[in-house]
């Protein structure tokens, strides 16, 4: 019984407040302000949202040229996509993770892991 009144209180309540809401949606709510109690306060215009301009992402960073160098020579991959035979120079690549993989005359497959940055634009293998 007693989490029965207790379910029936919590209940009311947000029955309550669900109905406040909905009546402040119903009749347009006025928008917050610093004013004083008893003045006037403008309405938000359905406007003000339509007019304002759409948010731009900032364009993506170039292509940096990247040089990659194996010895005695590998056919190189970048993130999985085939993009010649070393050496290569300034092969552009965007700046961050990537993953280079090298597939040496023997057999061997070396793979390495190389954030590029203005700083970092070197890949030798092996």
């Amino acid at each position: 019984p007693v989490a029965t009144r207790a379910g029936a209180r919590g209940f009311a309540l947000g029955a309550a407040l669900g109905v406040a809401l909905g009546l402040a949606l119903a009749f347009g709510a006025q928008r917050w302000s610093a004013s004083r109690p008893g003045e006037p306060v403008e309405p938000a215009s359905p406007r003000a949202a339509a007019v304002a301009p759409p948010a731009v992402a900032a364009p993506p960073p170039p292509p940096l040229g990247v040089s990659v160098n194996a010895d005695p020579w590998a056919h190189v991959e970048v993130d999985g996509a085939p993009v010649g035979e070393t050496p290569i120079a300034e092969l552009p690549v965007p700046p961050g993770l990537h993953r280079f993989t090298a597939r040496m005359p023997d057999g061997r497959v070396l793979e390495r892991e190389v954030v590029i940055d203005e700083r970092n634009r070197r890949v030798l293998f092996p």
